[in-house]
Order: structure tokens, then sequence, then C-alpha cells
């Protein structure tokens, strides 16, 4: 945990230049429980989901909802984990903000928005409902059907990378420019598969047989056939 209190001071600098809008003074890092946090977002996520299967409740909603959707122990519990307040400490919430008393006697107000439940499929359930979730699979399977349908096995192992940050984005959330940076390089890899599928055959890959007709090699995803004008 020692590496943890680096982070801290540099997230205060940073802070002090206004390079970032909070120095985090009342967040003890050493206590806060990174995973403890998802799994109760995850729950509210799920919940919202529930209410509204089929439309969801629409895009960034989440910091509007997400603490009506758990009883008040956990939604206090989140709060207090997010700000890493000792478990002992007495807090009042209100929606999503505490109060709680200073070692002066005063009372301080923290504020924590949550605009994602950090899980990128639980966003598009609870966001867009069955109707959201089932043009997201459509849209995966389309793009795998394709890949594998310009190259095979090779396809699909063009889009791993993408399986990897698909992966990560289990227990993140999707950003504008990440995501649309993503979009775009999957749209360059499968152009890429489809020219090079589409591309005419040089001439060097054409080879005689005995009878003087000329054998064409074509590709298919499962290995390479040859078709002589006869068979065409």
């Amino acid at each position: 945990m020692g590496c943890v209190y680096p982070l801290s001071y540099i997230n205060k600098q940073l802070a002090a230049f206004g390079a970032v809008h909070n120095a985090s003074d009342s967040k003890d890092l050493a206590n806060t429980r990174s995973l403890e946090i998802r799994f109760l977002l995850w729950e509210a996520a799920a919940n919202m989901f529930k209410s509204r299967p089929i439309i969801g409740w629409g895009t960034q909603s989440y910091s509007m909802h997400w603490f009506d959707f758990l009883s008040k122990e956990k939604a206090d519990k989140t709060l207090a984990l997010e700000m890493g307040y000792p478990r002992n400490q007495k807090i009042v919430r209100v929606r999503d903000v505490i109060y709680f008393k200073d070692s002066k006697g005063g009372i301080v107000a923290r504020t924590q928005s949550y605009d994602s439940p950090h899980n990128a499929t639980l966003d598009v359930l609870y966001a867009q409902g069955f109707l959201g979730i089932a043009t997201l699979i459509w849209f995966l399977i389309a793009c795998i059907l394709a890949a594998y349908r310009y190259a095979g096995i090779k396809g699909l192992i063009g889009l791993l990378p993408f399986v990897g940050y698909a992966i990560y984005l289990q227990a993140w959330f999707a950003t504008v420019p990440v995501m649309g940076l993503a979009i775009i390089l999957l749209g360059f890899v499968l152009a890429e598969l489809r020219r090079s599928h589409l591309a005419p055959i040089p001439q060097h890959a054409l080879r005689q047989v005995p009878n003087g007709h000329a054998v064409t090699p074509i590709s298919t995803p499962t290995g390479s056939i040859h078709i002589t004008p006869s068979e065409k």
C-alpha cells in the first residue's frame, strides 16, 4: 500500500496547479476498497435495469438514481468506502452527499458523484435496457462474422486486441475519446481484411496444369481451393 501515498502527493501537486479538480484531501486512499465499491455500484445498476428492462433510464442518468436502488446501509457504505472513512465514522447521507463532524465539531459536507457503474455492459443495460444490449450484441456478432468471412481464423486473431479492451471495460467505463478511437481502429481492421479478401489474384499465383488450363487458387475461411475454367 506504500505506493499509494506518492500518487496522493502527485494528485495534490497537480491540484495546486489546477491540472485536476480535487486534491482528495478527505480521502485516505489506503482505506479505500475499490473492488467492494464496484460490487455495490454494479448492484445498483442491475437493480435499475430490473426496474426498466426494455428501454432503460437513458444515458448519463446513473448519477441521479444509483443511491435509490441500494438499501440505505449499502448506499451509505458505498460513499464511506469511496471517501476512505473508517467504519466507525458517524455520517449522515442525503442522496450522494455525506455530512459528518470534523475534529473541531463543525459540520462538513462531501459530495461523491458516480456517472457510471464502472462496467460497460451494465452501463448499456441500465441506460438502454434490452434494446440497447441487443443492438450491441448484434453489432459484435456482425463484426466477428465479417472478420471470419474475410480472413478465417486469421481475421478472428486480428480482433483479439479488441477482446482485451472489452474485458477491461467490465471493470471500467467507456470514455468517448477511447471508445471512439477503438471503433475507428475496428473499422480500419475490418476494411483491411475486406480489401485483402477482394483483392485481384496476382498473375504469379496462377499455375498451368498439363492440359493448358489455368487453375485459379481461391482463398476461403477453411483453406484454398483451385477452380479450372471447366469448373466455373
